[in-house]
């Protein structure tokens, strides 16, 4: 389940220089949605920040929930690759765990953005709060349902346990990395797995 499919969302530019300039549109929405948040932001706000015109914005997106949508799948997209390719050559599901929490805790330290723009959608439109983290789920429940058959993981709903492993990084990740700036995500790491360490068993 996607949000929107992105090819409704935004119109794909079709050279590098178009590239570029959606870039740069995206980078400036972030930086005015984080310091001012969603219904506060005007386009104008965006576009004087890209240094871009109106109807430049408007080439690619039809409004600012178009955009404010596009940038949701983005990071669905962007958080998923990083914790993939850190957990590319783990052999097992806690070991899996442990280093997708280490990769999602060092992408909050590098982009604090994230935590704005998502939790905002809640009071935006609650589906798109609801959808984003049902897509991460989605993914998630395939990888603990593989884990379970290998007697990785306890018997447990997968669905149930992908939102309450999310909840852990999640509030860990808001607390300890935006809140508290820590930088010893090792530790942080470290203690959250003896909790997680109830449902995965210990390897040999």
């Amino acid at each position: 389940m996607d949000i929107t499919p992105e090819k409704a969302l935004v119109n794909q530019p079709k050279t590098v220089r178009g590239q570029e300039t959606l870039n740069r549109i995206c980078q400036a929405a972030e930086q005015v949605f984080y310091e001012k948040g969603y219904y506060e932001t005007s386009i104008n706000d965006i576009t004087n920040l890209a240094k871009v015109s109106a109807g430049t914005f408007y080439i690619y997106f039809e409004s600012k929930l178009m955009l404010y949508k596009y940038l949701l799948s983005q990071y669905g997209h962007r958080i998923r690759k990083h914790i993939s390719l850190a957990v590319a050559n783990c052999t097992t599901r806690r070991s899996a765990e442990r280093e997708g929490l280490r990769a999602w805790l060092g992408f909050v330290a590098e982009h604090k953005y994230v935590f704005n723009i998502t939790w905002e959608s809640l009071f935006i439109d609650r589906s798109l709060f609801d959808e984003y983290y049902a897509n991460f789920s989605a993914a998630y429940v395939g990888q603990l349902k593989k884990a379970r058959e290998k007697g990785e993981v306890a018997d447990i709903d997968p669905e149930v346990l992908s939102f309450a492993l999310m909840g852990i990084s999640n509030f860990i990740g808001l607390h300890w990395v935006v809140f508290k700036e820590e930088r010893d995500l090792d530790h942080v790491v470290n203690e959250a797995m003896k909790i997680i360490d109830g449902i995965f068993p210990p390897e040999d």
